[in-house]
């Protein structure tokens, strides 16, 4: 009986007898892979190099993209400020503090939503490459992602729920 060749991709052809997906992990050193779309097929070393690269920037920047979400949430939720002027504390105005219920700017609202818009996005995307079940690949996802939560680390809000998308 001929062996079946090991494919990545769903193959409902009928010459099938059945569906086939490979959810083993590939060899380190195995290069050959197609990362999301076609058009992103790594056949040659320097390719996959690159590709390590640009996997590694993407782990970066979904966390970069998180500390900004996380500042400007900050922002809109900060209390007053106080001053001390001539031995008396005296709090700035702080007009989302004034009322009861504060209603956000609509651009701040818009920027919130495309900030977390952007970092869903890149979520997915890092969760689709790690599918390629590519080692090389894997090990790099773990290494943006713990260097980037390192570098761009930023204190939960308090009061606000900071949910990561992957975990």
């Amino acid at each position: 009986k001929p062996l079946r060749p090991k494919t990545t991709l769903l193959d409902f052809s009928p010459k099938m007898d059945s569906m086939t997906m490979a959810m083993t992990f590939s060899k380190i050193g195995e290069y050959n892979v197609t990362i999301l779309f076609d058009f992103w097929a790594v056949d040659t070393i320097l390719k996959y190099l690159l590709s390590l690269l640009a996997i590694f920037c993407i782990s970066l920047s979904y966390h970069f993209v998180r500390s900004i979400e996380a500042r400007v949430e900050k922002n809109l939720t900060s209390p007053p400020e106080r001053v001390i002027e001539n031995g008396r504390s005296s709090v700035l105005s702080n007009p989302l503090m004034e009322k009861k219920d504060p209603i956000i700017d609509p651009s701040e609202r818009l920027k919130i939503t495309l900030l977390r818009m952007t970092s869903y996005l890149l979520a997915l995307l890092l969760m689709l490459i790690a599918m390629t079940y590519n080692s090389g690949i894997f090990i790099v996802l773990v290494l943006g992602w713990g260097i980037g939560q390192y570098i761009y680390y930023v204190p939960a809000v308090s009061g606000l729920s900071v949910i990561s998308h992957c975990q």
